[in-house]
Parts: C-alpha cells; structure tokens; sequence
C-alpha cells in the first residue's frame, strides 16, 4: 500500500512536469526567436550606420529654403523631427533631418557651407557653417565660433561675448 501511494506521487510528479515542459518549451523557443530576431535586427543597424559613418563628408555652397517641423505620436508617445531643405550651389534640394538645436541656430535664407554624407537613399546631416549671417533690425547679427548661436553685437558697447558658451570672438 505504501509502495502504491510513492509510485502513484511519481507518476502524478512526473506527468506534471511533462505538461510543465510540453507548455514551457514551446514558450522557450518563442522567446529564443524573438531575442534572435532583435538581436540580428540591431546588428544590421549598427553595420549600416557603421558604413555611413564610414564615407567621407560631403561638403559645398549650400542656401537654407525652409525649415519643416514633423510631430508623431499616439496616445502614449509622441515624438518631433526637424528637417531643414537646402538648395545647393548646383540648384539640387535636399531635405535633411536635424538636431532641435541645429534647427533653431538656423534661419530661412542663410547660406553656408553644408556637410551631410550620402548611402544610398539615405542623408545623413553632418553640419552647416554659416558664411553670411542675417542682418537684424538696428543691430548687426554675428555668429559664435564656439557654439554657432547668433550673438546680437552691441553699437555702443561693442560687446560680442556669446551668453551660452561665453566664447568673445565672434564668428
């Protein structure tokens, strides 16, 4: 009798752990698959911005001719790009996403040299130097060499010390 109670618990046991593994190994394998498909996923990332990173920079004449800004979201995100289009010296445009600080040191009409490198169908936005800055009304408008914000340069007191990165030379 008591033999029959412990083969009974064995075999209630080991049933058990054969449902046990029928369920969780199919639940295994789904989650091994899962992790291996972000896994190859981020490496085909990674190995394509690696290629981008790289070519070398192109740079030319470059004119600002508007800047665009594109807001996305749901109900529990949202997110902002900001894309500038340039009008290059041969007459070509090309819209490029940006930083939200290159984005706001930047003005419609500016011209300047461009950076941005080229894979494919994708640009990828390196710089702009600015060669000319806007003027402004009763003040000229001067650029930092530090940071690139525009540094309003004073009549009378011919101060030009950028209030962000206080670099004194003006651009």
């Amino acid at each position: 009798m008591k033999l029959t109670k412990i083969l009974l618990a064995i075999s209630i046991i080991l049933t058990l752990f054969s449902l046990l593994l029928s369920f969780a190994l199919p639940v295994f394998f789904i989650f091994f698959l899962l992790f291996l498909g972000c896994t190859v996923g981020s490496m085909a990332v990674l190995k394509k911005e690696k290629r981008i990173e790289n070519l070398p920079a192109l740079t030319g004449n470059a004119k600002i001719i508007s800047k665009n800004i594109n807001v996305t979201g749901s109900k529990y995100y949202t997110g902002t790009r900001y894309y500038i289009t340039f009008e290059l010296a041969d007459g070509t445009r090309t819209v490029l996403n940006t930083s939200l600080q290159q984005y706001g040191l930047v003005l419609e009409g500016e011209s300047g040299v461009l950076s941005y490198k080229e894979y494919g169908k994708t640009t990828k936005f390196i710089g702009f130097q600015k060669t000319t800055p806007l003027q402004c009304a009763g003040d000229q408008a001067v650029w930092c060499v530090g940071c690139g914000a525009k540094v309003v340069w004073d009549k009378f007191s011919g101060q030009t010390t950028c209030e962000y990165c206080e670099t004194a030379k003006p651009n």
